[in-house]
């Protein structure tokens, strides 16, 4: 089975068991902005963000 839809807190929540761990995060900047402000919510160290933007 596949998601469909936003990445939102709720996906992240349920498919994320560590958080210990490097995030390669890339795509449109809003997107991007979002995953990451979610990621730094839910306690994911900023440096362990690795990002890429793609506009």
């Amino acid at each position: 089975a596949h998601a469909h839809g936003r990445i939102d807190r709720d996906f992240l929540a349920s498919h994320v068991t560590n958080l210990d761990q490097y995030f390669y995060v890339c795509g449109p900047p809003e997107m991007t902005d979002n995953i990451i402000e979610l990621l730094a919510q839910m306690g994911v160290e900023k440096s362990k963000i690795i990002t890429e933007d793609m506009d």
